[in-house]
């Protein structure tokens, strides 16, 4: 139908153009009869011919207007049929020139005319329809007739064998009868394939039976040892998300509290349980270039605030294709272990007086900021403290006064320093380092830092005995990068403008120089 559509309209166009051309010519028909009248009327300014002529043509209901001239200026019916040709602007007036009897080679006027368009088009657009239509309606026809018969011959037989194959159970002994009168033919073939399909289906579905059977055997064991192991363990998408996990991870290694469903629908799990994530994920890509399993000691996030370790062991499962088919992870808590190295390592580290950190700590220190400062673009500064007085203290009212005086000094520092950024040391006797860090390079903090510094250790110290004692404090300021590039050049310019300004006058502070004087060891 829709094609009987296509060609009526096509064969509509044609037949229209066909007769608008049919319209033209026969104009030109009637214009070559009278086209000798025409000539003499011109020739001989003659009236009553040229009239007959004009009339003539106005006879035929194809055209609107007729206008003669001559070159000698006689004319007839020109501003009539001029008026008629402006009504139809979509027309072009057709020339057709009128030559002397006598000399055919001379032109001696012209006979304009104008078509009827309204009335070309009316024709046109019937002589179109009736094709159109005739045509249309054939096509239609046999359309129909072609559905009719395809739907006895096909539509019919395909129906049956699908409703005989919609209603075979799967994997049982049913199949589907032949249909009569197509055994041999393709629907016969049809129905014969679908036969052999039925069959593989169920010998495929008997197979399956048998291998789920055993499969859930298997996976029954397993699973019990999978959900009472001591250890966690969780099965990952390459992406990260959880796929599996057993009771013994969620309730007693991950410290992060959720669901296992709001946990499986975590995007990266390894993202919400470990609070350095990017190390698990480095595990990962050891374990593919590897093919071996990769441990390590990584830190938990934890809802509960006390920091939490996993001893986590890696392994990845590969395709064919080498890439990541399932992320295998378990997880053993080794929370107490890490708290008592960390106890160990802070004990190692730390100034059993002041509860500062002592020179190994601050060297330590000190080389971390060092690097991450290298990494990350950073400044920082290193400010060397010597106190001015101590020996007087000391000497005056003993070892135990200057000990109490040690205290409260590094209680003092500590209160000036910036927790979870600065660090405040205790090198040895009456010397202490204040490290200022992420600075952005701007000597106007340091000295601000630096005079708070003074003015705070200017201030007077009571004893526990009601004693008060004045001490102060000439302090060396060193800039990373500016003078130094590593823990132990940073500490030596510190230290040389600190004993520039005990050699000036003590109780200030002093950047370092590099022209500044190395200190006299005795």
């Amino acid at each position: 139908m829709l094609c009987a559509l296509i060609v009526g309209l096509a064969a509509f166009e044609l037949e229209y153009k066909k007769t608008l051309a049919r319209s033209a010519a026969v104009q030109d028909q009637l214009v070559t009869t009278v086209q000798a009248s025409a000539t003499v009327a011109a020739f001989a300014s003659n009236e009553a011919i040229a009239q007959e002529v004009i009339q003539g043509l106005l006879a035929s209901p194809l055209i609107a207007g007729v206008h003669l001239e001559s070159l000698n200026g006689f004319e007839q019916g020109g501003e009539k049929t001029a008026q008629q040709g402006e009504a139809h602007p979509d027309v072009k007036v057709k020339d057709y020139p009128l030559y002397s009897p006598l000399a055919p080679q001379e032109r001696i006027g012209h006979l304009y005319v104008w078509r009827n368009q309204q009335e070309i088009h009316a024709r046109a657009i019937s002589a179109a329809l009736d094709y159109a239509l005739v045509l249309a309606l054939q096509i239609g026809v046999t359309a129909v007739l072609m559905m009719l018969v395809s739907e006895r011959i096909l539509g019919n037989p395909l129906n049956r064998v699908a409703r005989a194959l919609e209603a075979v159970p799967p994997g049982s002994h049913q199949r589907i009868a032949p249909i009569p009168g197509h055994e041999n033919d393709e629907i016969g073939m049809l129905v014969a394939s679908s036969n052999t399909l039925l069959d593989a289906v169920e010998r495929a579905i008997a197979e399956e039976r048998k291998l789920q059977a055993e499969v859930d055997e298997m996976q029954a064991h397993y699973k019990r040892i999978f959900e009472t192991s001591n250890v966690g363990i969780m099965i990952l998408h390459p992406s990260g998300q959880l796929l599996n996990s057993n009771p013994t991870l969620m309730s007693r290694i991950v410290g992060v509290r959720f669901d296992t469903h709001s946990a499986k629908e975590c995007q990266d799990f390894l993202e919400a349980i470990f609070c350095q994530p990017q190390d698990a994920w480095k595990m990962v890509e050891e374990a593919r270039d590897s093919g071996q399993s990769v441990a390590a000691d990584l830190q938990l996030k934890n809802t509960e605030g006390k920091p939490r370790w996993a001893h986590c062991l890696i392994s990845v499962s590969r395709g064919p294709d080498g890439r990541i088919d399932l992320i295998e992870g378990v997880l053993y808590d080794v929370t107490k272990r890490m708290e008592r190295e960390a106890a160990t390592r802070e004990a190692a580290a730390q100034d059993a007086l002041t509860g500062l950190a002592n020179r190994r700590g601050l060297e330590q220190f000190l080389s971390q900021a060092c690097e991450r400062a290298a990494r990350d673009q950073h400044a920082f500064g290193v400010m060397g403290i010597d106190l001015d007085g101590f020996k007087a203290v000391n000497d005056t009212y003993g070892h135990g006064a200057g000990d109490e005086v040690l205290h409260i000094v590094a209680e003092r520092l500590s209160r000036l320093a910036r927790q979870g950024k600065d660090l405040v040391a205790r090198p040895g006797g009456d010397e202490f380092v204040v490290v200022i860090y992420d600075i952005e390079r701007a000597p106007e903090l340091l000295a601000s830092i630096a005079g708070n510094i003074i003015r705070k250790l200017s201030q007077p110290i009571r004893l526990h005995d009601g004693t008060l004692v004045h001490i102060g404090a000439s302090l060396g300021i060193a800039r990373y990068p500016e003078h130094a590039h590593s823990p132990e050049t940073l500490l030596a310019a510190a230290d040389e403008a600190m004993y520039q300004v005990k050699r000036q006058g003590k109780n200030a502070y002093a950047f370092h120089t590099p022209t500044a004087p190395r200190p006299n060891p005795d």
